[in-house]
């Protein structure tokens, strides 16, 4: 049921209940940090039930991850030591968007071009996400979902978007229940992830179909610039070459669409940024803030759509991240060897993208320290004026 619009409640401080009680300053920032775990992971789906901003409370779902709740797991070359979280201290988050069709009907499934394979688990968006001690900027290193890595765990090489359904489907066999099974998948890509980078995951979000078109909904429209007309039938997204304001069904054909875009699935990510940046921004603005049914909707995604782990305060964590904004948050693919590489996956082969793990463990150490000390990466001429933002393929 879609909620009245309500009256326009608080300044950036706060922002008022139904029953017209001020809402908390720490409950607003924990929105904001929220704002930006919503942005970066809500890539596809869609929700259905709205709930009060006051219920966040603890009722967002956790999810139980041997790679992050055990000190002593991490795996060979992944560097920093698990230590405090909050305020004062740099993060590393692993966000997830899980591609899982359950629970649409056949209905939505036509309108938001899914297809019905109810089974699927597919990991379609896996971002490394840096939070510097000082939460004024946040790093997003985004990893294709084809690149061959390995596995381990006595798993084959294969796609790193592999590792989360293969654990998952393992578990399930075993007779465990979803909850563990989502667990064993999760704990899988961690620490395929951790291996690839070289870095230690504090915390974990994934997010599924359920949640992107209520967000879509709280933000409205999105403006977009596409280089190229689109007619692609998978996904569904159809618009000409120019300047378009997407409505929420196409701001998720945007964000999935994978045939025929230049790059492929390093097209993808840059749509994928393009959205975090972009609904960051509007999530944030007066227009939200200023609405308490919108608001609720932001709460009510969290706790319905969301997994997490490693958040022991998300109070905490939200004043440590609140500082941040839609201009301070960048975005960078990892270094491929080749787009277009060829590997035996099993009995058959397979397309994917060829990475050099060196090389990207190289990368993500030179991006997270630029992060950390921007003013050092500044004087050392490491620091470039990002050209600016032009048409999008």
């Amino acid at each position: 049921m879609q909620p009245s619009s309500g009256a326009p409640g608080g300044r950036h401080r706060g922002g008022r209940a139904r029953d017209g009680r001020r809402l908390p300053r720490w409950a607003v920032r924990t929105v904001q940090v929220v704002a930006v775990v919503v942005s970066m992971c809500a890539f596809s789906g869609i929700a259905y039930a709205w709930s009060t901003y006051r219920s966040l409370g603890n009722s967002v779902q956790s999810i139980a991850i041997k790679a992050i709740d055990d000190p002593g797991s991490a795996p060979s070359g992944a560097s920093g030591a698990p230590g405090p979280s909050g305020p004062g201290v740099a993060q590393n988050i692993l966000l997830v968007g899980v591609d899982s069709r359950a629970g649409l009907s056949r209905a939505e499934e036509h309108r938001l071009h899914t297809g019905n394979d109810q089974g699927t688990l597919n990991t379609d968006v896996i971002m490394l996400v840096h939070i510097p001690a000082d939460g004024k900027q946040a790093k997003i290193i985004s990893l294709p979902r084809d690149a061959f890595v390995h596995i381990g765990g006595g798993w084959i090489d294969n796609k790193l978007n592999a590792a989360y359904p293969d654990a998952w489907s393992e578990a399930r066999q075993h007779g465990e229940s979803e909850s563990a099974a989502e667990g064993a998948g999760a704990n899988l890509l961690v620490t395929t992830v951790e291996k690839l980078t070289g870095v230690r995951i504090d915390k974990y979000v994934q997010v599924g179909f359920s949640g992107f078109e209520q967000i879509a909904h709280v933000i409205g429209s999105m403006p977009v610039d596409l280089c190229n007309s689109v007619d692609d039938r998978n996904s569904g997204f159809h618009m000409s070459a120019g300047h378009h304001r997407m409505n929420p069904v196409q701001m998720l054909e945007f964000v999935r669409q994978r045939d025929g875009l230049p790059g492929g699935d390093v097209s993808r990510e840059k749509r994928q940024e393009y959205f975090l940046k972009t609904a960051f921004s509007k999530v944030l603005s007066p227009a939200v803030f200023s609405s308490p049914s919108r608001l609720s909707g932001l709460v009510s995604v969290i706790k319905h759509s969301f997994l997490i782990d490693g958040f022991s305060n998300l109070a905490d964590f939200a004043d440590e991240m609140s500082s941040l904004t839609s201009s301070n948050i960048s975005g960078t693919p990892i270094p491929v060897v080749n787009l277009n590489g060829r590997r035996i996956i099993g009995n058959q082969t397979e397309d994917v993208i060829i990475v050099n793990p060196k090389q990207v463990r190289t990368f993500v150490a030179k991006q997270f320290a630029a992060a950390d000390h921007p003013a050092a990466h500044h004087a050392s001429g490491g620091h470039k004026h990002a050209a600016k933002a032009g048409c999008i393929n």
